[in-house]
C-alpha cells in the first residue's frame, strides 16, 4: 500500500518551524499531502508522559527515564503511530529536518 499522507513533527521553536517549512515544501514538490504535528517538547519527563497518556490515550508503564529530547521524540512518534492506526491510514512520519 502506498502512503497517502506525511505527518511532519515540529516543536515550538523558530528553528523547528523553519526546518518543517522546508520539509513541507519538499513534500509539495513531490505531490505528497502533509500535515504538521506539534510534537512533545517536555520541560520534565514525568509531566510529559502524564500529558502523553491523556492526549494519546496510551498507558505508559514505569520505565527508565530518557533524556528530555529523546522522551519528546519518542512520545511524538508513538502518538502519531496510534493516530495513524486509529484512522486506518497509510502514512509516513517525518521529523522536521527531513527532505523528500
Amino acid at each position: 500500500m502506498k502512503p497517502t499522507k506525511a505527518y511532519i513533527i515540529r516543536i515550538d521553536t523558530p528553528t523547528s518551524h523553519e526546518y518543517a517549512k522546508v520539509c513541507a515544501e519538499s513534500c509539495d514538490e513531490h505531490g505528497i499531502e502533509w500535515e504538521y504535528f506539534d510534537g512533545y517538547k517536555p520541560s520534565d519527563d514525568i509531566t510529559m508522559w502524564q500529558n502523553f497518556e491523556k492526549t494519546a490515550g496510551i498507558p505508559i508503564p514505569k520505565c527508565r527515564r530518557l533524556p528530555l529530547g529523546a522522551a519528546g521524540c519518542t512520545a511524538s512518534h508513538a502518538h502519531l503511530w496510534k493516530q495513524i492506526a486509529d484512522r486506518k491510514e497509510c502514512a509516513i512520519i517525518l521529523e522536521h529536518d527531513a527532505i523528500m
